[in-house]
């Protein structure tokens, strides 16, 4: 699978948590006033010594309209986040780096 196939395998995954109102293969500078949303971003390739292939690396970016005190906002981020955690986890063909942030 190429790069835009696996970034496109990620995003269609993510549509299923049904929390998010968007999900994009790019960044994206208007969010048309939906929230929450994610943001897929290509982070780089490896060769793979095993049959030639290619690993990708996908950042997945968490964006949530921030409310008036901006505290329930936090709290509804963070638990938006351990349940695309726990998603991307439920998936046996995808590896995800436990160096970087959850979020």
């Amino acid at each position: 699978m190429g790069r835009k196939a696996a970034r496109q395998a990620l995003v269609t995954l993510l549509q299923t948590n049904m929390t998010l109102q968007a999900v994009y293969d790019h960044e994206v500078k208007d969010f048309q006033r939906r929230s929450p949303i994610a943001m897929v971003h290509s982070d780089g390739s490896r060769t793979l010594h095993r049959a030639g292939g290619y690993d990708y690396a996908f950042i997945v970016s968490l964006w949530w309209k921030r409310s008036s005190d901006g505290g329930d906002t936090e709290d509804s981020l963070d638990d938006l986040s351990d349940a695309i955690y726990a998603l991307l986890l439920s998936q046996n063909n995808l590896l995800v780096d436990e160096d970087f942030s959850r979020l």
